[in-house]
């Protein structure tokens, strides 16, 4: 949702393929934190 809402230029759009990408960048990101047992953000 933030990602969304960031101003753009007017004439730029984020095509639904641009949305898919970014979303699935993110969830491989956090699929890779909970494969390498990283800690959480209360374990510091």
């Amino acid at each position: 949702m933030w990602l969304a809402a960031l101003p753009r230029a007017p004439v730029q759009v984020i095509t639904g393929d641009t949305h898919w990408q970014r979303m699935r960048t993110v969830r491989q990101f956090f699929e890779r934190v909970i494969e390498w047992d990283w800690p959480g953000p209360s374990a510091s």
